[in-house]
């Protein structure tokens, strides 16, 4: 079997109990409390990833300033959770447990797909529910990446990236979470301080994981001194009563559908890319477990140290005082891929580079603390997908044609936040034309599979400024990570800064566009030069 495809099978094989043995609760009285509800549309779009098998997983490192117990840990879990229970809801698919196979079906693609699934609380969490150290079924990847952990001196590093990325966190499971903590062991292997947070994306995104890091820290800091011989983490049974409601989803706050007028412009930006846009030269687009080779892309990290990231922010101050860290870097990466000659063809029919730059809807709420309080997890999420021509990546070393293109950008993304283009494509999955009328399931998958991949995605999750406290736990790095899966783009460029840390860039190919991870890693450090010259 392929390395890949045994991965994902393997973290999805294993025996549970059917819902209805798990149930203290029917869903009438659970959804009564807030403590159940159908999937929003975007919860269900990330749902379909996973019962597509679209996607797999993406992971955020966090290295903590002191050590933890397991004790200590599983007592600021549960504060977290207890005070954020999303965090321990999980999804009721049809047909568990072969819903895959279900959702595979012509029965069922065959026929509109009108109601979501449900998602509700579980019953009872455990922290060896969350640990993968703990997980038979993540076993070899846990020991491969402990050891190289070792190995590399006690850092995280593109190896470590390299064995988690094909991890998939089961997202209908009865008895664990949409997310997992691998935990590095200090000293003695009794304690920890430097974790990866895995998760399928299923109510979860990078600003979650950030935000999970930093309140595990605040909760560090608020140890009792005496705590519990107990790895409970959450049980619904005694928790229930003290739970705040799982929030609404968040288009229903924040209107994601597109108007008619926007539709017209997506689809003429649907027919530019594919008739005039750049193609990854690599395989075509597959499902992750129909993969052939053992690593479909190339990654590369990248570090700027705090000192670096303030002359950055000088120079950007000095230059354009307005603008914000995500157009400079986007003109980093477009120019440096430009420079290098690795990436485009220079063809008659290349014309245009479509790029998505992501971000976190939440942001767009009403400026209400308690409100966005809300959403502080969840996949929340939207992005622009704009085509861009190639030409204009072509500045060269004019450093005021570079200048005058993250301008450019800037007016881009700020007339996007104020057309609403951040959550219309993402919104038109949501329209009650489609969602009645069409499997979702389908419509998602016939665009994607067998076909070339195209551009790039940025997803910059943001800077954190750390509260430290001399004694206490506080965050010392975040590194936010995630590979392609079947999604059509060629390029991903995650990034995530903390005033500790520095910004920390973690860069994947898709194997095919560019000649060797040889090549990736020469763009990635053009880029580099090319963000610290400037």
């Amino acid at each position: 079997m392929k390395k890949t495809k045994a991965l994902y099978l393997r973290t999805l094989a294993s025996p549970k109990e059917s819902f209805l043995q798990i149930r203290n609760f029917n869903m009438d009285e659970l959804k009564r409390r807030g403590h159940a509800r159908p999937l929003g549309h975007l919860e269900n779009y990330f749902a379909i990833t996973q019962r597509q098998k679209l996607y797999a997983s993406f992971s955020m490192y966090c290295e903590l300033s002191k050590p933890c117990s397991s004790k200590q840990l599983t007592h600021a879990l549960r504060s977290v959770c207890l005070d954020n229970p999303i965090l321990v809801h999980q999804v009721l698919p049809k047909n568990w447990p072969k819903h895959l196979e279900y959702y595979a079906s012509n029965e069922f693609l065959a026929h509109p797909t009108p109601q979501h699934e449900d998602m509700r609380l579980l019953d009872n969490v455990l922290l060896s529910d969350i640990l993968m150290n703990e997980q038979k079924e993540y076993g070899t990847v846990v020991a491969e990446a402990i050891e190289e952990f070792s190995r590399n001196g006690g850092r995280y590093s593109k190896k470590i990236f390299d064995i988690i990325a094909g991890i998939s966190i089961p997202y209908g499971d009865p008895q664990k979470p949409n997310w997992r903590l691998l935990c590095f062991p200090e000293g003695n292997g009794q304690l920890w301080r430097k974790f990866i947070y895995v998760t399928n994306h299923c109510s979860s995104d990078g600003r979650s994981a950030a935000n999970l890091m930093r309140d595990l820290s605040e909760k560090l800091n608020h140890i009792p001194e005496t705590l519990p011989d107990s790895d409970v983490v959450f049980n619904y049974l005694s928790d229930y009563e003290g739970l705040s409601k799982i929030p609404d989803p968040i288009e229903n706050r924040i209107d994601y559908k597109p108007p008619v007028s926007y539709l017209l412009q997506l689809l003429s930006s649907s027919y530019v890319r594919d008739y005039l846009g750049y193609y990854s030269k690599g395989p075509l687009v597959t499902r992750i477990d129909d993969v052939c080779d053992d690593k479909p892309y190339y990654s590369h990290f990248l570090n700027f140290s705090p000192e670096q990231m303030r002359t950055i922010k000088q120079k950007l101050k000095s230059r354009l005082p307005h603008c914000t860290m995500t157009p400079f870097l986007q003109a980093c990466w477009l120019t440096s891929m430009y420079n290098s000659g690795k990436i485009f063809s220079k063809s008659i029919k290349e014309w245009f580079f479509d790029v998505v730059v992501t971000m976190n809807t939440a942001q767009m709420l009403p400026d209400d603390p308690e409100l966005r309080s809300m959403y502080k997890y969840g996949s929340n999420v939207g992005g622009t997908r704009y085509n861009y021509l190639i030409s204009s990546f072509n500045v060269g070393e004019d450093k005021d044609a570079f200048w005058s293109l993250v301008d450019y950008y800037q007016n881009v993304f700020n007339s996007a936040m104020e057309k609403k283009h951040y959550l219309y494509p993402l919104g038109a999955l949501m329209l009650d034309s489609l969602c009645e009328k069409s499997n979702l399931d389908r419509v998602i998958t016939d665009d994607l599979l067998e076909k070339p991949r195209q551009g790039v995605v940025f997803s910059n999750v943001g800077y954190f400024q750390q509260e430290i406290e001399s004694e206490g736990h506080y965050v010392k790095d975040l590194v936010f990570a995630q590979s392609l899966g079947s999604l059509r783009h060629s390029f991903v460029c995650n990034s995530c800064t903390t005033d500790i840390g520095g910004m920390n860039i973690v860069a994947c190919a898709a194997r095919g566009s560019v000649a060797s991870e040889q090549d990736w890693a020469a763009v990635c450090k053009l880029f580099k030069e090319r963000v610290l010259a400037l």
